[in-house]
């Protein structure tokens, strides 16, 4: 069961990020001349490592983290516009070290502010939790 699971949740964060449904085709890179915004193919990646506590731990372009709204919610700014991009988060320990418990977190722009996206973690309840997270940006 958690075997399967894990394979729909890769399925469907490869799906957000527009990747092909033909594995061979997942790493080939658009030919030149190509437009980024009309092959379908992601060209830029960036990523945040969030703890439970809103604090940012690591990332490619990330330049904060907050807890906006209290418990469970979390803003995430970029050093560019993301606007136009695709966003995949999950739970996971910010470290090496640990396991996380289960939970679940939902992504979106962030209204008003082109740099950021706006993250919401659940514990398995559906109650807000302050868990911490990953996040992957592709563009």
């Amino acid at each position: 069961m958690l075997r399967n699971t894990s394979l729909a949740l890769a399925a469907l964060a490869a799906a957000a990020l527009g990747a092909s449904a033909d594995p061979a085709g997942v790493n080939n890179r658009p030919a030149a001349g190509s437009d980024a915004k009309t092959d379908g193919v992601l060209h830029t990646t960036f990523t945040a490592v969030v703890a439970g506590n809103g604090t940012l731990k690591r990332g490619v372009g990330a330049v904060s983290a907050m807890q906006p709204e209290g418990k469970g919610t979390y803003a995430v700014s970029f050093n560019t516009n993301i606007s136009s991009c695709a966003y995949v988060v999950t739970i996971g320990e910010p470290d090496s070290s640990g396991t996380q418990e289960a939970g679940a977190a939902t992504v979106v722009g962030r209204s008003g502010d082109d740099h950021g996206v706006f993250i919401e973690t659940f514990d398995a309840n559906g109650h807000l939790k302050n868990l911490p997270f990953h996040l992957d940006v592709g563009c």
